[in-house]
């Protein structure tokens, strides 16, 4: 079974599309589990109107903070009551490609967590190469090589995963470091999906960041990671 998990606000404008090349891909059995932050435009009424038994809308109390801590925590509570096998993440306004799921099954079948490349949508059909996933926690920890729409894991790695501590402010690379510290992570070298650039885009939000902020929160996350993965051990031992 697959669980596709997706955020939503204010997604009016694309969410159609997006949620037509995933059911698409996906069995009678499996499941996009929606989790919308109190959106006041039509995308509820957009997500009700496919009235399709594998779509669960969930309402989310958004949070104060900054649009990153928003969608980690609309994120979150997705993720909370996925069922499936096999995770997917998913952003309102993308689009998949048709062999996406196909692809990342393949993958999964090995590896605990999976990335693949991205296209740009309506950018001269520009493929961006996503980082690669490094050996080592530092290594991913300095780079960050993870971006939620890219990214599949397996069951497994939920109890890893859940809760995401307060002081993580974006869930793909809380994911993502986790997920290659407790099994084999692969960067597929393959445009799975289509990017949509624009104004409202999250994970393109402030990239200007001082060094000063880069380098505390990449401590804070350092030390959740390593508190999750001792607490952990130490709870499957006892």
């Amino acid at each position: 079974m697959i669980s596709v998990c997706m955020a939503t606000y204010n997604g009016e404008k694309y969410i159609k599309e997006q949620l037509d090349s995933i059911l698409s891909q996906l069995s009678a059995c499996d499941e996009i589990i929606i989790s919308d932050d109190g959106s006041n435009d039509n995308t509820i009424n957009i997500i009700k109107s496919f009235n399709d038994s594998r779509i669960r809308l969930l309402h989310h109390k958004s949070v104060l903070g900054s649009s990153f801590i928003k969608a980690t925590r609309n994120f979150e509570h997705a993720l909370m009551h996925a069922k499936g096998d096999y995770i997917f993440l998913s952003d309102q306004d993308d689009i998949w490609k048709n062999n996406k799921v196909k692809v990342s099954l393949r993958y999964l079948q090995e590896y605990i967590c999976i990335k693949s490349d991205i296209e740009i949508l309506n950018g001269k059909d520009k493929i961006v190469k996503v980082k690669k996933i490094k050996n080592t926690l530092l290594g991913n920890i300095i780079t960050l090589p993870f971006r939620g729409c890219c990214m599949a894991f397996r069951r497994e790695l939920l109890h890893w995963i859940l809760p995401i501590p307060n002081g993580v402010l974006v869930h793909d690379a809380w994911i993502g470091c986790l997920a290659c510290m407790v099994g084999k992570c692969k960067s597929i070298d393959e445009s799975l999906l289509f990017y949509r650039i624009h104004s409202n885009n999250v994970s393109v939000g402030n990239v200007n960041n001082s060094f000063c902020f880069k380098l505390q929160y990449r401590t804070i996350l350092l030390y959740n990671i390593i508190k999750r993965c001792y607490l952990n051990k130490f709870k499957y031992e006892h």
